[in-house]
């Protein structure tokens, strides 16, 4: 990153694409040790004529759900960003391998979508949040 340097992260790109029509919509998540930037995007081939150009659209998450085995972890946020407590690092780095969700609200849309994070994501995880620990509870 040209403002914060080299920082360690794992990228995740859950997404669905139509052959035929060109479109393709996702998620695409960037999970630091401090920081979740979430955002979706869709991709629309329209053709006029004699040429076809591809329109790319972004939207902003107001709020995700991160669903790590039992445990639901709420995070506001703001333009995509929100910051990770060492409670939840904690439980990334120990998440048990395809029992992970996200629910993501879009800003502005009051629309939800649930996704799946990758099994691969969820093992990079424990290197991301290798220095994770536990929070004692007062």
């Amino acid at each position: 990153d040209d403002f914060d340097g080299d920082y360690l992260a794992v990228f995740d790109k859950n997404y669905q694409k139509n052959f035929l029509s060109g479109h393709e919509n996702g998620i695409v998540s960037n999970w630091s040790r401090n920081y979740l930037r979430i955002y979706a995007y869709d991709t629309i081939k329209v053709c006029g004529t004699f040429v076809c150009k591809i329109r790319e659209e972004t939207r902003e998450t107001s709020s995700v759900s991160v669903k790590v085995g039992a445990q639901v972890f709420k995070l506001e946020g703001k333009d995509g960003n929100f910051k990770i407590s060492e409670e939840m690092a904690y439980a990334l780095k120990n998440a048990p391998s395809g029992d992970t969700k996200i629910k993501v609200m879009f800003e502005g849309q009051g629309i939800e979508v649930v996704n799946d994070i990758g099994k691969h994501t969820v093992s990079a995880w424990q290197k991301v949040y290798q220095d994770a620990r536990t929070v004692a509870k007062s």
